[in-house]
């Protein structure tokens, strides 16, 4: 049941019922669901501004992911090279013992494989 409200008048001198006008009632209601809006706004800035939203989380899990493969590839590929160098310094030295010359320079070693140095 509604509380029913009442003042008094000063120039009757009497109590009479409070009737808020319906404009008062809407700026009431109109100022608690702007308040309401204002909070739930600065609450979801701050929770994702520091927590960070499920779509991130997985952004965040697959970008460290691709950095981890790219570590490993990028392990790969200097052993890779390692051993083509080792090659490379292998193929000049037997070159050099076996036939008594000086090693294929870098330029024709590059020309033979259709590259241009």
């Amino acid at each position: 049941m509604k509380k029913i409200k009442y003042y008094y008048n000063t120039n009757t001198l009497r109590y009479e019922k409070l009737e808020t006008p319906l404009r008062v009632k809407l700026l009431r209601i109109f100022g608690f669901i702007a308040a309401a809006l204002v909070t739930a706004a600065l609450i979801s800035y701050f929770a994702f501004q520091f927590i960070g939203s499920p779509k991130e989380r997985i952004l965040q899990d697959q970008n460290k992911a691709l950095r981890d493969n790219y570590n490993e590839l990028e392990n790969a590929l200097k052993s890779i090279s390692n051993k083509c160098w080792s090659w490379k310094k292998r193929d000049n030295d037997v070159y050099r013992a076996i036939f008594e010359a000086s090693p294929i320079p870098d330029s024709a070693r590059a020309k033979r494989n259709g590259k241009q140095a």
